[in-house]
């Protein structure tokens, strides 16, 4: 792991150990990042287009989350990640 990235995963979770119980509006650019939270909003053009736990819009065919996820280089990661079986 790189030094940046390491820095990042700590940051990453201090938030998560320290807000807990919170509500936390992240906008990320990478994907693997909201993996592990409650639900996801995923806007585009300025309106909702999808919003539910990254499970099921992992499982949404032609789903935007999905799409955006399956064109990541860390697919096969991400769904061990949540554990979601195609």
């Amino acid at each position: 792991m790189c030094k940046a990235d390491s820095s990042l995963f700590q940051i990453q979770r201090t938030i998560r150990e320290e807000l807990q119980g919170t509500i936390v509006l992240t906008i990320a650019h990478r994907l693997n990042t909201v993996l592990d939270y409650d639900r996801v909003l995923v806007m585009g053009e300025g309106k909702v287009v999808e919003f539910d736990t990254p499970a099921i819009l992992l499982k949404k065919q032609g789903g935007v989350f999905r799409t955006m996820c399956r064109a990541s280089a860390d697919w096969s990661k991400m769904k061990e990640k949540v554990k979601v079986s195609f």
